[in-house]
């Protein structure tokens, strides 16, 4: 009599064990803002949205899951304008996984970052050079619409929508090296001032030439060279006080 019971307590608890093992198989809570992928024998079956589901139990399984909030990342890019002025830009962009195209999403692209960053580069090495140093400046908001269009064609077929890029830094790029050596950089650079008048640089752009000029004249190597583009640059920034202090800088370097 106590064989039998201690068979049936065994039986019993073996059974409880496995219709929780069955549920937990079957069942399965998908979070908000999270889009699952499920699978049946390793072919893709379906997508599900939040909540309580149920898949058949030891053939379908959970491969992924797709997040779709909003997601954020900054890319930097490094190119020259058309006259010359290696320039870097700070581009921050907000994306996010398009529900009906999870499927794309999870199966066709695994780095998101390095694919926005490669698509961005492209661009700007392709817009930035057939503008001038201040069109970039100028067109800044124009600038990130544009962006915006050639990234959302890209990444749609990725399963990922853009909101609207926003440049948020322009600054000198991280070496002067415009054609051969220092001396034609800083030439540029003396053209670019004695013309500002005609260009009506902003205080942006003015900004911009004043740190690639102390660039040049800390790496250029030529006391001399230094000293004439001072001598330049202040003789014509008579009605500019951002191109005087710009001279300034340069004859204290």
């Amino acid at each position: 009599m106590q064989v039998q019971t201690v068979g049936l307590l065994f039986l019993g608890s073996m059974l409880i064990v496995a219709l929780f093992i069955l549920i937990r198989a079957t069942f399965f809570v998908v979070k908000r803002q999270t889009i699952a992928i499920v699978e049946r024998f390793g072919q893709f079956v379906r997508t599900v949205p939040s909540g309580l589901h149920a898949k058949y139990p030891f053939m379908e399984r959970i491969a992924g899951i797709v997040n779709v909030r909003i997601q954020h990342s900054n890319v930097a890019v490094e190119t020259k304008t058309e006259d010359d002025i290696p320039i870097r830009i700070a581009i921050s962009v907000h994306y996010h996984v398009l529900p009906e195209k999870a499927y794309d999403a999870f199966y066709s692209l695994d780095e998101v970052h390095g694919k926005i960053s490669s698509c961005l580069s492209g661009i700007v090495c392709i817009m930035v050079p057939k503008m001038k140093l201040n069109a970039v400046f100028k067109e800044k908001a124009n600038f990130s619409i544009l962006l915006q269009n050639e990234l959302r064609q890209v990444m749609a077929g990725f399963g990922y929508g853009i909101l609207l890029p926003s440049v948020t830094g322009i600054k000198p790029g991280t070496r002067i090296a415009m054609s051969s050596d220092d001396t034609d950089s800083a030439h540029r650079l003396q053209l670019m001032a004695e013309n500002q008048s005609e260009t009506n640089l902003n205080e942006e752009a003015i900004g911009a030439l004043k740190s690639a000029a102390l660039h040049v004249g800390a790496t250029g190597g030529q006391y001399g060279l230094r000293r004439r583009s001072e001598h330049k640059v202040t003789k014509t920034a008579g009605r500019n006080k951002a191109l005087i202090d710009m001279a300034k800088e340069i004859r204290h370097e």
